[in-house]
């Protein structure tokens, strides 16, 4: 997948000097940021990332976030969730209460879909 993902960036936006170039770099939720992980992301996406009832790891996906997003408070945290449990909500309340605000758009209102994206 982050191969495909580097590959679309390459392929489809411009490469011209003084042009900021988009990175895809593979982080395990709760660890360390690495060296290679940009000091100030500009946006954050994820997609399928709540999926369960674990706690832990609900902290751990939280903690990254909050690393990731610590150094610029304008970062855009764009997540792609379909609804599969109940309980998912308890994970996008704890999110809330991180990001200044948490806007919703749910495609079901658009397609057969119970996919929402949050950013």
């Amino acid at each position: 997948m982050v191969h495909n993902m580097r590959h679309n960036i390459a392929q489809n936006l411009p490469t011209e000097p003084g042009h900021r170039f988009p990175a895809v770099h593979i982080h395990r939720w709760g660890e360390a940021l690495t060296a290679e992980m940009p000091e100030k992301p500009d946006v954050i996406v994820a997609a399928d990332v709540v999926y369960g009832d674990d706690p832990d790891v609900w902290g751990a996906l939280l903690q990254s976030i909050d690393a990731l997003s610590r150094a610029n408070d304008e970062v855009l945290v764009i997540i792609s969730h379909t609804t599969r449990y109940a309980s998912d909500e308890r994970f996008f309340h704890r999110l809330r209460k991180r990001l200044r605000q948490l806007g919703v758009v749910d495609l079901s209102k658009y397609m057969q879909s119970n996919t929402k994206v949050m950013a």
